[in-house]
């Protein structure tokens, strides 16, 4: 559990305007990076571009990778535990409630969670992880969508 809680530690170290799972920050908040996002000016990048570009992917895939491992924190038991979870979720909902391309990496890692999780565990275990991880985020959007309406309705009123 150790490498565990460090690598949350390293997580939530980070200045809340520095996005986990893109290279956007606050002073860059609509900044686009992946191939994706920029395919229609590609051609003309230049090798300088692309450099800086790919150096702050690569930044933003070591973010995601301590967020991986730390996303382990769920399968562990007991105050200490809740606390880490509950700290680490707090700040994905702001994460994932601020920025669109954190929400698409983050969904598409999903696969690359459980990918690790097989590499170490056996398939129950997986299984049973990938249930929580799945209902926690299950429980993370309705919250969202239920704010959302609620100021939706207040708008109106």
């Amino acid at each position: 559990m150790t490498d565990v809680v460090a690598d949350l530690e390293r997580l939530l170290a980070y200045s809340s305007d520095q996005h986990w799972l893109c290279p956007r920050n606050g002073r860059d908040g609509d900044g686009l990076y992946y191939d994706e996002d920029v395919y229609n000016e590609l051609a003309a990048e230049s090798p300088v571009e692309k450099k800086i570009r790919m150096a702050k992917l690569t930044e933003a895939e070591k973010r995601k990778a301590l967020l991986l491992n730390a996303l382990r924190i769920f399968a562990f038991d007991g105050a200490d535990a809740l606390k880490l979870q509950e700290s680490l979720l707090e700040r994905l909902s702001v994460q994932l409630g601020e920025c669109d391309v954190c929400i698409r990496v983050y969904h598409k890692s999903r696969s690359e969670l459980k990918y690790n999780l097989q590499q170490e565990f056996d398939e129950e275990d997986v299984a049973n992880f990938m249930s929580t991880f799945d209902e926690m985020n299950i429980t993370r959007i309705q919250q969202g969508t239920s704010s959302i309406m609620h100021d939706l309705n207040e708008g109106m009123r």
